[in-house]
Formats: C-alpha cells, sequence, structure tokens
C-alpha cells in the first residue's frame, strides 16, 4: 500500500511554492531568491509612501537602483545587450541625465533614469525566470493589502474616526489618491487572478480584488476607480477564461458587495467614498470644476512647455515654475514627460511604449498564443496608462516603477512566445 503523503516526493514543490503556488515549485535556489526579490521591491513600492513626495520618489530609487544591481550581478552584462529594448532604455537613462543638465533637479533626475535601468532587469529576469512574472504580481498586491490593513487598524484605534482627514493624512501615504495608484493596480491583478486554476489561488485573488476594490471606493479616488474599471474591462475582451459565466458570476458579486462594505465606513471629510465622489462629479458647474482644476493646471503646463519645446526644462520642472501652486506635477502624462524632458525625449519615449503595447496586444491575439502572465502585464499596462492622462503616473516613483514592471512583462512574454517562430 502506497504512502499517503510522500514528504520526499512533494518536498519540492511544498518549499518551493511561494504563498502555495506552485509555479515556483521546481525553480532552483538561485531562481527562488531571485523570484523572492522581486517579490520583495514591488511589496516595497506600496508600503514606503508615508514621507513627503520627494522622499517618497527618493526610497522607490534606491530599491530600484539595488535591485537592478543585483539581477545584473546574478546574470551578468551578456543577458543585458542582447535585447533592442534595453539599449533603448539604456539611451533613455543617458538622455534623462543629460537633458537635466539645464538646471533641473538631480533627484527627479535619478529617479526618472533609475525607471528605465529597472525596466531592463524586471526584462532580463522575467526573460530567465519566467515565475517570477507572477512574484512581480503577487507583490503589487501584497503591498495594497498591507496598505489597507494599516488603514483598517488605524480606523479601529480611532475615537471617532469619521472626523479624521483620512485625505491627507492617511496612515503609509501622503495622500489617499496616491494609495488609489497601488489600489487601482491591485483591483486588476485580483481581477486577472480569477483565471487561476487551482481554487486556493483563486480565493485569494478574489480577496486581493475584494479588499482593493472595497478600499478604492471608500477613499473615492475617481482617477483610480476609473482607472482600474478600464483595465478590468480591456482584461475581460482579452482574457477569454475571464468570460466564463461563473467567474463574472463571481466578481459581479464581489464587486456589489466591495460597494456595500465600502459604504458602511462613511468618512465626513468631502472628497471621501464612491458616493459623494459621485456627488461630487454631478454637482459641479464646469470642465475644470469635474477634472479638480485639471484644466487650468495643463494649460499652465503647456504655456511652460512652449518655453523650451525641444530639450524640456530638466526635473521638476512644474515645481520650479509654480513654486507656491498647489500641484506639485502636471497631471498628465504626456504633459509631464514633455516638460521635463523635452518634446524630442517625449515622442520617442511614447512611441516606443505604445509600440510594445500594440506589439503585445497582436501577441496575445495571435492564435495559439496563450500566457497568462502577458494579459497581466498589458492589463496593468493599460490601466496605468489610462491613469496618466489625467494624474502623475509619470512623476510619482510607485506608479512609474510598476508600469516599468509591466512593461518589461510585456516585453519578456512577447520574446517567449516569439521565440518558437523564429527558431
Amino acid at each position: 500500500m502506497g504512502k499517503v503523503f510522500d514528504w520526499k516526493r512533494r518536498k519540492g514543490n511544498v518549499m518551493g511554492s511561494v504563498f502555495m503556488f506552485p509555479e515556483f515549485g521546481g525553480l532552483g535556489l538561485k531562481e527562488k531568491v531571485l523570484c523572492g526579490m522581486a517579490f520583495v521591491a514591488f511589496f516595497l513600492f506600496g508600503v514606503i509612501n508615508g514621507d513627503a513626495v520627494y522622499w517618497n520618489n527618493s526610497k522607490v530609487t534606491a530599491i530600484e537602483m539595488v535591485f537592478s544591481v543585483l539581477v545584473l550581478s546574478a546574470f551578468g552584462v551578456r543577458d543585458f545587450v542582447r535585447s533592442p529594448y534595453v539599449w533603448i532604455a539604456v539611451f533613455f537613462f543617458i538622455a534623462v541625465l543629460g537633458i537635466n543638465l539645464v538646471g533641473g533637479d538631480w533627484g527627479r533626475a535619478s529617479g526618472m533614469a533609475a525607471h528605465f535601468l529597472f525596466f531592463a532587469a524586471t526584462f532580463v529576469l522575467v526573460s530567465r525566470i519566467h515565475s517570477a512574472a507572477l512574484a512581480v504580481l503577487l507583490g503589487v498586491a501584497a503591498g495594497a493589502v498591507w496598505g489597507g490593513i494599516r488603514m483598517i487598524v488605524a480606523w479601529c484605534l480611532m475615537e471617532f474616526p469619521s472626523g479624521f482627514d483620512w485625505l491627507n493624512d492617511p496612515p503609509g501615504f501622503a495622500n489617499i489618491r496616491h494609495f488609489g495608484y497601488l489600489l487601482c493596480v491591485a483591483s486588476v491583478v485580483g481581477y486577472w487572478g480569477g483565471a487561476k486554476v487551482t481554487l486556493s489561488s483563486k480565493m485569494l485573488f478574489c480577496l486581493v480584488f475584494f479588499f482593493s476594490f472595497s478600499l478604492m471606493l471608500w477613499s473615492g479616488s475617481r482617477g483610480a476607480i476609473l482607472a482600474s474599471v478600464s483595465g478590468c474591462f480591456f482584461l475581460f475582451v482579452i482574457f477569454e477564461r475571464l468570460r466564463a459565466p461563473g467567474v463574472m458570476v463571481l466578481y459581479i458579486g464581489l464587486l456589489v458587495a466591495a460597494m456595500a462594505v465600502s459604504a458602511k465606513f462613511p468618512v465626513d471629510q468631502k472628497g471621501m467614498g464612491w458616493v459623494k465622489a459621485f456627488d461630487r462629479s454631478v454637482q459641479v458647474k464646469s470642465l475644470n470644476g469635474i477634472s479638480t482644476n485639471r484644466f487650468a493646471i495643463w494649460a499652465d503646463s503647456v504655456h511652460e512647455i512652449k518655453q523650451h519645446p525641444f530639450l524640456g526644462n530638466g526635473g521638476e520642472a512644474f515645481v520650479r515654475a509654480f513654486p507656491d501652486g498647489f500641484a506639485v506635477q502636471a497631471h498628465n502624462g504626456f504633459l509631464q514627460v514633455t516638460l521635463e524632458w523635452g518634446g524630442i525625449f517625449s515622442v520617442i519615449f511614447f512611441t516606443v511604449v505604445l509600440s510594445l503595447f500594440l506589439r503585445g496586444g497582436v501577441c496575445c491575439r495571435r492564435e495559439g498564443a496563450d500566457s497568462v502572465y502577458l494579459y497581466a502585464g498589458l492589463s496593468l499596462f493599460s490601466t496605468l496608462f489610462v491613469l496618466s492622462l489625467y494624474d502623475g503616473v509619470f512623476y510619482h516613483a510607485m506608479p512609474s516603477a510598476i508600469f516599468s514592471g509591466a512593461c518589461a512583462i510585456i516585453l519578456a512574454e512577447v520574446k517567449r512566445l516569439q521565440a518558437p517562430l523564429s527558431s
């Protein structure tokens, strides 16, 4: 009679699984450590945002640089020089530092340059270790869950939590809207996980979706909600598994439950809660009011871009132009990049990233191409790109780092799927 549980046979899979995900079971020690590094890096991006924006960005930059050096040390230079996209990232890295010689802020410039190096390192890692993409996604989800737990604990410890300034002084974040950046991508990760086969991992991702969407609705972050809905809808369109009736019913139920739960914890502040966010949108009398003065910010940004349209004004150009303003960035990705790094850089940058997105879209629609991680990368890209149309994705380091990770996953998966065709 055979053993009920053969420890020697199962030990590799059990010990090799992170959070009991079998994707990590067959990895060697080096691969496990590198996947753990990816998880920790993306987890930390979500939990080190409690200081002023400048210091939050500096901490993310430090993590990106350390991670990139460690990956480079693990794999060597050879893997970094094989892809033209890595060379493009190196070009952007050098260009940002060169443009900043006009007198921009070097902390901002180094942070922007670090994103390109981080993209290259993450691309190499995911190319060599397929499961590293899952580690990235789990890190994003874990960071959002940890931030949410901090909010809940703080709420429970307050005598009158509904009267607290959650908008401008939330635990762990400089502003509740910055938490919304993380929640919108975590909710998309949670929705993506609905396609998982194993029940335990599917349940975990469902909880991530419910938890993230509840907090996002509670925060009243209209931009994050819109970006999350667009990312989930995009994922629904391209990922056939998520169109299964059972999965659709499950996530509609989770969405309704998230709306109900978030409404049970109202906050006195005007900008908090999805009900107040809806009221705020329908009661304003102008487009500028609906956009929370974004049209005025965009007009100011365009005016400054005209001063140096081709080569830009360097890092922190918006703050230097409007030191007494209520905003620190342009609240639009194209305007932010153009204002700081110039029109030439901006056109090249957005051409490259959008061409990468289109390559991924064509690849995932090709007959026979089925990569769950490609779907994840594309959905995170689309979520953050939509958010960048009206918020600071390309200014704040945390969403920029996650965007870099999404691009790296897309490129690595496209290369993997196209490899059989080129051989």
